[in-house]
């Protein structure tokens, strides 16, 4: 910001929300552009969900299953400590939590949250989440993430969305391909457009005038709903929104 650079940058936007609420003031005084990476709104899934709501009305129920195998080279990889990433469910549960609350464009109140550390008891970090959100409408998303399955190469993908005229599913299979040949069972990635570069295009056209796919307040949103799933996870209990931003002065 000070060097007057426009900036696109990696999720979450911050560890806390009052450093996050710093960054988004200082690009706003700027005058610079500042997207947060919440890149599974550029994935071709998480645009079909947001442009079949038109058909199915008003989400009252969702349920955004995201599942995985380890991803991380080894147990020193920073994103194990607590205390450089903030917790699983803000540095990589912000992205279930963000795309839920893009999909009903309603505010978040609640997030109850619970966590299990599936690979190792040892681990610093629960690396299988789940997270309920409230929201002001009334509607309730269910989001659940791992990276604790096995094989470490598996990944499945379910969503439902229940509206006030219909229902959207996609089914587990709808990334991850399993193939079974003569050699047996495997898995093929994923196929769809590259939901990178449609993120860095969403970030041109916002320098270039257009309006930004995600904002610097979207970020400090999806910060605040991560600690408050870290913090129900540590307390046991439903962890209020508004109370997170309060503390920090939002």
């Amino acid at each position: 910001a000070e060097a007057g650079r426009h900036l696109l940058i990696e999720k979450p936007l911050a560890t806390d929300v009052a450093g996050a609420r710093r960054i988004a003031a200082a690009f706003a005084a700027a005058g610079r552009v500042l997207m947060p990476a919440h890149t599974h709104r550029c994935y071709d899934y998480a645009r079909a969900v947001k442009e079949a709501l038109g058909d199915i009305g008003r989400p009252e129920f969702l349920r955004l299953a995201i599942l995985g195998g380890w991803i991380w080279p080894d147990w020193r990889a920073w994103v194990l400590d607590p205390a450089r990433s903030g917790g699983h469910a803000l540095h990589n549960g912000v992205h279930l939590l963000d795309l839920v609350t893009w999909w009903t464009g309603d505010r978040p109140e609640t997030v109850y949250a619970r966590g299990r550390r599936q690979t190792a008891a040892e681990l610093d970090i629960d690396d299988y989440l789940e997270m309920t959100v409230g929201f002001a409408g009334g509607a309730t998303a269910l989001c659940e993430m791992s990276r604790g399955h096995r094989p470490a190469t598996y990944a499945a993908r379910d969503v439902l969305v229940v509206g006030e005229r219909g229902v959207l599913t996609l089914p587990w299979d709808a990334e991850a391909s399993l193939v079974t040949d003569e050699s047996g069972a495997g898995l093929l990635p994923p196929a769809g457009a590259n939901g990178f570069a449609v993120q860095l295009g969403a970030w041109l056209d916002a320098i270039a005038g257009a309006p930004p796919l995600m904002t610097p307040g979207d970020g400090v949103l999806a910060v605040a709903m991560g600690v408050a799933a870290e913090r129900s996870i540590a307390t046991g209990e439903p962890v209020r929104i508004d109370d997170v931003l309060t503390e920090a002065g939002v």
